[in-house]
């Protein structure tokens, strides 16, 4: 067999722990992608379909190189709740999330949200990023 693409390889990953979160009676999953992880858990969505109610949390989202649609296409293809969290003191990724959110605008989909934080001293920033994707997380 040919080996696997790229974008293959990280699909089989995300399905090989969807089947696992499956297998533990998972009532829900929730797809975290970091920085170019972002794009996958985003995507992964889109082109799978999956049996379990998901959500998708986008933290600090970057451009993917590997990337063959934008993030406001896949915006656009989406119909599941999700969290859009970028840090408000980098320009560009604040202009880059204000694409995203036009887009979820344009798409008229109700269920995204983006929450923009503020970059604190390091050794608070991952606590206070936990606790505001877990109070996302804890909405009905």
């Amino acid at each position: 067999l040919p080996p696997l693409t790229y974008p293959e390889r990280i699909h089989s990953f995300i399905a090989a722990a969807i089947d696992y979160a499956q297998q533990q009676q998972a009532a829900e999953i929730v797809l975290l992608g970091h920085h170019e992880g972002a794009y996958w858990a985003l995507n992964y969505p889109i082109a799978q379909s999956v049996a379990v109610p998901l959500r998708v949390v986008l933290v600090a989202a970057r451009v993917n190189t590997q990337a063959s649609q934008s993030y406001e296409n896949l915006i656009n293809a989406n119909i599941l709740p999700v969290a859009d969290f970028y840090y408000k003191d980098d320009r560009t990724a604040q202009a880059a999330a204000l694409k995203r959110l036009q887009a979820s605008k344009r798409a008229g989909l109700t269920q995204y949200h983006q929450i923009g934080l503020t970059a604190v001293h390091s050794s608070l920033e991952q606590e206070q990023l936990f606790r505001r994707i877990k109070g996302w997380l804890n909405k009905p």
